[in-house]
């Protein structure tokens, strides 16, 4: 739980974590791994108009000791309806067990593989008036030391390395409608177009390299009876490595208290298609979930 302390011209957060994570499995053995975590950020109101917000995150892994992930936000309001915003960070993310110890004969794990990082600069405007809103920004993320299964030859064995650099470009749009009088709890529309400069010399690439060149997102939400809700996604997604197409999910939920029962339909089109190069996904298939929240 974070803890906020008033500090002068600003407010300062501190958040502590821990983790133990232990595998016990015929496939990638017996391993315990411990990980700690402390984060700081502190935020400055410099003006009406003007705020900034510093934040680290120092992270112990009992195989790399301690790494520290810095960040910087700010935010400018030009209107009483309109801001500008620019952020810069980096991040990391720490192997699975699966990367480190699986072994088969497709599939051969590293357990010397080191954490991969990024850092993204990001910059953008948000507009806002009452029940409507729109925000458009511009980012770019770098990233080095990428984990990936990867292979020189067709018939070789996936392996796990540390291999490329990555850098995306990228823009991000959202516009979103709240109207309750017509019973519509909201209607957004969202978009991410990513542009990719990527480095791998003489491997074929199983995950990381992979990603949407377009991602477009319709959601609308809307109220009737009694706690009752009907929400419907249309995705249209374009691969690098294939043909666009679409999605449509369908959910009809409803609170009672604490408990929320939701009813759902996937890829109610039936869409064939693939996350990854090789990967299977469902059809059309439905499900039901009953949620409780404290």
């Amino acid at each position: 739980m974070p803890v906020h302390v008033q500090a002068p011209g600003g407010l300062a957060t501190v958040k502590l974590q821990g983790r133990a994570e232990l595998v016990t499995s015929s496939s990638l053995g017996d391993h315990i791994r411990q990980t700690y975590g402390a984060s700081l950020s502190y935020r400055v109101q410099w003006s009406e108009q003007l705020s900034f917000t510093s934040s680290t995150f120092s992270h112990y892994y009992d195989q790399w000791g301690w790494q520290v992930w810095p960040g910087l936000s700010a935010a400018y309001r030009l209107t009483p309806h309109a801001r500008i915003f620019a952020s810069w960070g980096r991040a990391f993310r720490m192997p699975s067990f699966t990367e480190l110890y699986y072994a088969s004969p497709g599939n051969i794990g590293n357990p010397d593989l080191d954490a991969s990082a990024s850092s993204t600069l990001e910059l953008g405007t948000r507009m806002y008036a009452e029940n409507r809103m729109l925000q458009v920004s511009l980012f770019r993320r770098t990233g080095a030391n990428i984990i990936d299964w990867v292979r020189a030859q067709p018939q070789d064995p996936w392996m796990v390395i540390n291999h490329s650099k990555t850098r995306f470009t990228g823009l991000e749009w959202e516009a979103r409608l709240n109207e309750p009088v017509l019973s519509l709890t909201v209607l957004s529309l969202r978009g991410i177009h990513l542009y990719a400069n990527k480095t791998l010399f003489g491997f074929e690439s199983k995950y990381a390299l992979r990603y949407l060149r377009h991602h477009i997102r319709l959601y609308t939400d809307v109220a009737f009876r009694r706690n009752m809700h009907a929400g419907m996604a249309v995705h249209w997604k374009q691969p690098d490595y294939d043909n666009g197409y679409m999605l449509m999910n369908l959910q009809l939920y409803r609170t009672l208290g604490s408990w929320r029962l939701a009813l759902s339909a996937e890829n109610v089109t039936d869409t064939h298609y693939r996350d990854l190069p090789g990967v299977p996904t469902p059809g059309r298939w439905m499900r039901f979930n009953v949620s409780k929240y404290w």
